[in-house]
């Protein structure tokens, strides 16, 4: 009965539910479009060479997986540049995507998390906004670091010196 049934469910699911494809794994947000197939495939060989590496610390996996990443990075740099470059090439028939990517690089992310902290009662607070993660990291930083009174040293008598030292003579004779 249960193999019948199970059966019956797998073929449904197979049969109805849409199959996805995970296109967005190597999509960063500030992508404006998915990845080449091509580039897709380089970084998903860059992170299997990073997973080799670690396994068995060799050298030569160390200097492919160099070689892979810094082409990666070029192509993704190519990539940005040519984003630019299209935009730069519409801007006076299309100001829209001129004003798009300028508005797009001028968000400020918060990547700051809430902060739970304990003040002297020991009341729990926690800081949401800007300004309170600011005055709470203050705060915290300023209890690290404590401030030091003025070090005055202990009077010591002045010593004698010991070696006689006599001022250099310089002159054309004792030069040449």
């Amino acid at each position: 009965m249960w193999i019948h049934f199970k059966k019956e469910l797998q073929d449904r699911i197979l049969q109805f539910v849409p199959k996805q494809k995970k296109i967005n794994a190597f999509k960063k947000d500030k992508w404006a479009r998915p990845l080449s197939p091509s580039l897709r495939e380089i970084i998903a060989r860059k992170n299997r060479l990073w997973t080799r590496y670690i396994e068995t610390r060799d050298q030569t996996i160390h200097k492919k997986y160099k070689s892979i990443r810094n082409k990666v990075r070029n192509e993704t740099r190519k990539l940005q540049m040519e984003e630019q470059r299209l935009v730069a090439s519409h801007c006076k028939e299309n100001p829209k995507i001129f004003w798009k990517y300028v508005n797009s690089k001028r968000k400020i992310c918060d990547h700051i998390g809430d902060l739970i902290t304990d003040d002297k009662e020991g009341n729990t607070s926690k800081a949401c906004t800007n300004s309170q993660k600011a005055e709470v990291l203050g705060n915290f930083f300023a209890s690290v670091f404590v401030r030091e009174t003025h070090y005055d040293p202990p009077n010591s008598q002045p010593r004698p010196c010991q070696s006689s030292f006599s001022d250099p003579i310089f002159s054309e004779q004792v030069i040449f």
